[in-house]
């Protein structure tokens, strides 16, 4: 069988039938609801405990030099989490230019959020909720730019409003939703500018690239994803176009100098905050995870690397993926289906190549790709409306069923993330809501947890949110013991160095037992009696900050 013929039938460039539209418009109105609904139920991760740090202008600095080695409350922890009058525009921006790895537009916009909706965990995640929904017009725009199909950009925006990884990032208070915007609009942006070559149209585009790049760091391979598209569109001839479009890269760059130079000053830091993505993992669990990072367009679930779910379902869509790339390049003139080719090869291949060349697990984190991903998309939505719009009834129904499949995936995956309070995505802070349920049935639990282990405040304020506001939390710095307690099995240590837990041990006598079945550690502490055949004196432990 014949799946599409070798050109796109006049039914692909014409307006959608309308039972199409509605399919689309009913998958949007459910992407939207899926979007807002428990906003606050998931554990509001390490990342997001700094995207409320920073923007309400408080450092990591701040906690260790006013709450450190002393009894605070949860609710006490989570005031760092808070717009305070005496923290201002300014201390936001001196807060952003200690993390510099991460530019700061999403984060003044959340600080401009914090000021007018509170700062909640709902307040917060609603921004991101908020700008997902620019990525709907934005992606029509770009599939009508690309393939002038108004059935390819119905499907595409349907297909983008259920996909469980655009919901997922769409609650999560990080900069990745807006990414996908700004992509998709620079993306846009440029085939129109190179349609119209106006004036306009160009510092359109120029103000796209400048958004896109103040939004992360890796857009910088979505300028170059643009230039090799420009450059072989045009044969690497130096025509009116590419010069054009290199005064227009030239001047978003030029625009983005000011945040380089802060780069620049803070380059110690940006190595120290970026060290752990040098950290090498086994080849197999890269492979297992490029996999899943394309899988979770379209389905997406909670499941082990041992999980027959891991390997199967992943393979399947590849396949998908890889036929509708082959269709593209195989039935497409050169200015279309070079696009997402080189958006695909510039954004992602990059960072499989530095993992296989140098070390480390860049490529294993999901959110890197959000380009590629998007252009993943886009590229299936395509194939699926050329079969929808074919000659042949045989394959305009396995269009339909494909689109059904894809739907029915797309949303039966967004249900169970709906309904959980803790995903992928949540990882380092996956498991802490296990802590928080183990010590709700605790009566007034006490929590220490050492520095030494975490170097940041991430976690322990990720469990405050969780907790009973009242639950006393000590945060351990250097070589500081708390004072002892009347009653040792109220006590927990909350991921904890060994020196940590040895020392506790041995000052107070106490045996520190592994909480079971919680993949995360937090041991509680049973009081033992004294060893009188030997003589105990405290000796003082050492870390890391103490050298």
């Amino acid at each position: 069988m014949k799946l599409e013929p070798d050109k796109p039938t006049p039914q692909y460039f014409a307006v959608p039938p309308a039972s199409l539209r509605w399919l689309a418009i009913a998958a949007i109105a459910i992407g939207i609801a899926f979007r807002f609904v428990n906003l606050d139920r998931k554990v509001y991760s390490h990342d997001e405990v700094y995207t409320s740090l920073r923007a309400s202008g408080h450092t990591s600095e701040d906690i260790f030099s006013t709450v450190t080695n002393c009894p605070i409350t949860a609710s006490d922890l989570l005031e760092f989490q808070h717009l305070t009058p005496a923290r201002d525009w300014t201390d936001t921006w001196d807060s952003l230019r200690e993390h510099p790895e991460h530019p700061p537009l999403f984060f003044l916009l959340v600080r401009a959020w914090m000021q007018t909706f509170g700062t909640s965990v709902a307040a917060v995640r609603s921004l991101p909720a908020v700008l997902s929904l620019l990525a709907f017009p934005a992606m029509y725009w770009l599939c009508l730019e690309l393939f002038a199909a108004p059935m390819a950009a119905w499907v595409a925006i349907a297909l983008l409003a259920v996909s469980p990884f655009h919901v997922l990032f769409a609650q999560e208070a990080r900069q990745y939703s807006l990414w996908t915007v700004t992509t998709l609009l620079a993306s846009a942006a440029l085939l129109r500018a190179m349609r119209l070559h106006t004036a306009r149209s160009w510092w359109f585009y120029t103000l796209a690239a400048i958004a896109n790049l103040y939004t992360s760091l890796l857009s910088l391979l979505v300028a170059i994803a643009h230039a090799c598209y420009v450059l072989g569109r045009e044969r690497f001839q130096g025509t009116r176009t590419v010069r054009v479009f290199l005064l227009s890269v030239g001047a978003s760059l030029a625009t983005f100098l000011p945040w380089v130079w802060v780069l620049y000053e803070q380059w110690e830091r940006v190595q120290d905050h970026t060290a752990w993505i040098a950290v090498d993992v086994p080849l197999s669990d890269l492979v297992t995870l490029w996999g899943l990072h394309i899988n979770c367009v379209f389905i997406d679930g909670v499941v082990d690397f041992e999980h027959p779910f891991t390997f199967a379902v992943p393979v399947v869509t590849i396949e998908l993926v890889v036929y509708a790339l082959w269709s593209l390049w195989r039935r497409s003139p050169r200015q279309i289906w070079l696009f997402p080719i080189s958006l695909l090869c510039a954004t992602a291949l990059p960072l499989v190549a530095a993992d296989l060349v140098l070390g480390g697990r860049r490529s294993l984190i999901t959110r890197y790709f959000v380009p590629a991903l998007a252009i993943v998309l886009v590229v299936v939505a395509n194939c699926v409306a050329r079969w929808l719009a074919s000659d042949g009834g045989e394959t305009r129904r396995l269009g339909a069923v494909l689109l059904g499949v894809l739907l029915a995936a797309g949303i039966g995956s967004c249900a169970a993330i709906a309904q959980a309070d803790t995903w992928w995505n949540k990882v380092p802070s996956y498991n802490i809501p296990a802590v928080a349920r183990y010590l709700e049935a605790i009566d007034r639990p006490v929590v220490w947890t050492s520095f030494a282990a975490l170097d940041s405040p991430g976690h322990p304020i990720s469990l405050a949110y969780l907790v009973d506001p009242e639950t006393e939390i000590v945060l351990v710095k250097g070589s500081y013991l708390p004072p002892a307690t009347d009653d040792w099995s109220r006590v927990f240590l909350f991921e904890a160095v060994p020196e940590f837990v040895a020392a506790v041990e041995r000052e107070y006598g106490v045996r520190a037992e592994l909480v079971e079945d919680l993949d995360i550690e937090l041991w509680q502490l049973q009081y033992t009696p004294p060893d009188r055949t030997s003589d105990r004196s405290p000796t003082p432990y050492s870390t890391k900050q103490d050298q």
